[in-house]
């Protein structure tokens, strides 16, 4: 295995499978929400960065200019890329975040994300919702393919520190070049100047077509979902983690049917929830926000943990959830 193999595989198990404490940084409406077994994913058009999702197929482009100047693509990949992205830029992707930074109590977050008085940090194990997530199949090959996955972003160093990306990110290119060259493989459009399938029954051609087509769909996705996964390096210090989901739309909106929406600043927002894991939600931690009197939130948000049957952490014990106020000395009220 060479240098960049294992980069890639110490890359994909840091990323691939977080450990540790995830924090949700949300409001009083937001954690009544979550204690009923679901967290919300927000469609990624809408988050409040607007320019995120474009901010991936930048870096995207980065990374396959600099493969380019290494001879490890060519013109022919790049455009692959950019038709792929251009062709399935209609998926919807839900992301829902979480941070592993300032052990859930952390003030430029508090700012952040919790705009209700208290404001709360929710901790999950990370092991406990990836196993969960993974424990349900994806629908990568019926008719609406779904996909969805927990990882830790990966930030990009900015404009001019290439040199980084090569040393930082040498794992990324590997990835692409696979997805790349499976996208060319199963292109509808590659499918019909193939001699291969020239002379074939007409219902053997229509099979293998769909084949192919599903096929191409499913590496769109994975290539889709990189632009969530990179994030500029001005970011880092949320250290974030987030939970994807992917979906491809139909023509009779029966992708909508589970979706929520809120009022947003400017738009109507919508997003899916995500199933949490049965019996404790995976939440091992609970930091409330700062507030004129945390022992009353604290024992209000343990009052509310008992009520829907989840066990208060208290000292000595080795399960349940610790509830404990936030150290920051911010007010905001």
């Amino acid at each position: 295995m060479d240098n960049n193999e294992d980069q890639f595989e110490a890359a994909a198990a840091r990323l691939l499978n977080p450990v540790g404490l995830l924090y949700h940084y949300t409001g009083q409406q937001g954690l009544l929400g979550i204690l009923k077994g679901k967290i919300w994913a927000s469609h990624i058009r809408y988050l409040n960065d607007t320019k995120e999702y474009y901010a991936g197929r930048s870096l995207i482009k980065r990374v396959l200019l600099m493969m380019k100047e290494l001879n490890q693509a060519d013109e022919g990949t790049a455009k692959t890329v950019e038709e792929t992205l251009e062709k399935f830029d209609g998926f919807d992707i839900y992301v829902a975040s979480f941070s592993k930074a300032e052990d859930g109590d952390s003030l430029n977050l508090w700012r952040a994300y919790a705009h209700t008085l208290p404001g709360y940090s929710i901790g999950f194990s990370a092991e406990s919702l990836n196993t969960f997530i993974l424990s349900k199949p994806n629908q990568e090959t019926v008719a609406r393919p779904e996909i969805t996955r927990l990882y830790g972003v990966q930030y990009v160093p900015e404009l001019g520190e290439d040199y980084r990306i090569r040393r930082e990110l040498a794992w990324l290119p590997q990835v692409l070049q696979e997805i790349i060259s499976r996208l060319k493989v199963t292109n509808p459009d590659a499918f019909f100047t193939n001699e291969l399938y020239k002379g074939l029954p007409v219902a053997e051609i229509a099979s293998t077509l769909k084949q192919s087509i599903d096929e191409y769909k499913k590496f769109a996705m994975i290539l889709s979902f990189l632009l969530p996964f990179l994030k500029d390096e001005s970011f880092i210090a949320e250290q974030e983690q987030r939970i994807v989901n992917i979906r491809v739309p139909d023509d009779d909106f029966e992708h909508c049917s589970d979706l929520e929406f809120h009022g947003g600043h400017s738009s109507i927002i919508p997003h899916l929830g995500i199933d949490l894991p049965p019996g404790d939600l995976g939440i091992r931690r609970i930091v409330v926000g700062p507030c004129p009197d945390p022992d009353w939130a604290v024992r209000a948000v343990e009052m509310l943990l008992t009520k829907n049957k989840i066990k208060i952490r208290r000292t000595g014990d080795e399960v349940g959830v610790k509830v404990v106020p936030s150290k920051i000395p911010y007010r905001n009220w």
